[in-house]
């Protein structure tokens, strides 16, 4: 379900109100996310734009509609073999502070 602009238009929600809301207010966002997993059932996943880096786009997928399509299993084959992507998320994850080792 689209979160971006567009979409939170379509609800008639202000953007603070689920994507540039406080920590705080995160369990209002997950009350959010369960009400439209309840009633939106043809609905894989929400996307909206990052708060943290509002070039990029964020994305939950909702486990249970994908099952058979996402294993859980690690992803280490697709990265050691294409050592472009595997950079770009390194460097995606340092600027985030993140420890990719």
């Amino acid at each position: 379900m689209d979160l971006t602009s567009d979409g939170l238009h379509r609800l008639k929600e202000p953007k603070d109100e689920l994507i540039t809301s406080q920590a705080r207010d995160y369990r209002l966002t997950a009350c959010w996310a369960e009400a439209l997993h309840r009633q939106c059932t043809d609905v894989d996943g929400l996307l909206w734009m990052s708060r943290q880096r509002d070039r990029d786009h964020a994305l939950l997928l909702f486990g249970d509609r994908l099952e058979g399509v996402l294993s859980g299993s690690r992803m280490g084959g697709p990265l050691t073999r294409n050592p472009t992507l595997r950079d770009a998320i390194a460097a995606a994850a340092l600027r985030a502070g993140i420890d990719a080792d």
